[in-house]
């Protein structure tokens, strides 16, 4: 098979089957055709040619949605509302005093509703130079960088936060693995993950909003994300689905913009993207119902020998 992929970057198998091709950024207009295979063993979905770090610097323009705040008072106050509830979720996870380090945390929302709650050992790392300046604005420890390059004391943390991050690492088990290293002997590891035993996957593919192409390199399921774990020393303690019409609305969005209705985009979003959000709501719904939703949440713990 025509691919520079050698082994699987979970079970290291060497057999893979073409999932999608000719797969483009429809959000972002960064260069490049990329193909997804699937592990002929595991399952995991993974990006060939794999994007350098030029291509991926190209990938995350001053408009990338995650780097833009929002500008209506709506728009504010639903963002902050969203967050406040992830934060009281990760707070029940581990104690008030826990030191906590989040991954890929943007302008640092999350840490800062777990700050007005009582936490202040509370750590991000994030590689966007504007994103970790605005969140030093706000009185965070955020530093520039990535896991690898970011030195930590060994067993300093108690939880370790990834929102929608581990699939936009190269190696997922080497990144488990750094974070292993940092907790404590009864630290977790907590955030979500896209998962493609979807409905909106299986419909859409090439144009599903989950591969968020370029910058997705690693998509996994139920069943190999427990293999992913245990090649880390973790185990897995809570798995559930969560609701993301975002990626119905993108998957749409995607379509139209390679088809019969390409627009000016803001922010990676078509004017019409909020009603999507609102018409795919319900499918979600019934989705999270069934256990069939593109997104999971995980929590694993780790394992002592």
């Amino acid at each position: 098979m025509d691919t520079a992929l050698k082994n699987c970057n979970l079970c290291f198998f060497n057999k893979f089957k073409k999932a999608d091709s000719d797969v483009l950024d429809f959000e972002y207009a960064s260069s490049g055709s990329y193909t997804y295979y699937i592990c002929g063993q595991c399952g995991l979905l993974s990006i060939d040619p794999l994007p350098d770090e030029v291509k991926l610097d190209e990938a995350y323009p001053e408009n990338y949605h995650a780097y833009h705040p929002h500008v209506t008072a709506a728009a504010r106050f639903m963002k902050r509302r969203y967050w406040k509830a992830k934060a009281f979720y990760y707070a029940n996870l581990v104690k008030k005093n826990a030191s906590i380090i989040e991954l890929g945390c943007s302008f640092g929302d999350l840490l800062m509703e777990l700050k007005k709650i009582g936490f202040s050992n509370i750590k991000g790392i994030d590689f966007n130079q504007k994103a970790v300046e605005r969140a030093k604005e706000r009185g965070l420890e955020v530093i520039r960088g990535e896991l690898e390059t970011v030195v930590f004391p060994e067993k300093s943390a108690q939880l370790i936060i990834m929102e929608n991050f581990i699939e936009h690492v190269y190696d997922p088990v080497k990144t488990l693995r750094q974070c292993h290293s940092l907790l404590n002997d009864d630290g977790l590891v907590a955030g979500e993950t896209p998962n493609i035993e979807s409905w909106d996957y299986k419909l859409f593919h090439r144009y599903w909003g989950g591969y968020h192409t370029p910058r997705h390199l690693n998509l996994f399921n139920k069943k190999n994300f427990y293999i992913l774990a245990e090649k880390s020393g973790f185990e897995v303690v809570s798995m559930k689905n969560l609701t993301q019409p975002a990626h119905w609305a993108l998957s749409v969005q995607n379509f139209l913009q390679d088809t019969v209705l390409k627009s000016n985009l803001k922010n990676g979003r078509a004017f019409y993207f909020p009603a999507l959000l609102v018409l795919f709501l319900p499918i979600n719904l019934l989705q999270k119902f069934i256990s069939q939703t593109s997104l999971m949440q995980f929590v694993m713990k780790k394992k002592v020998e």
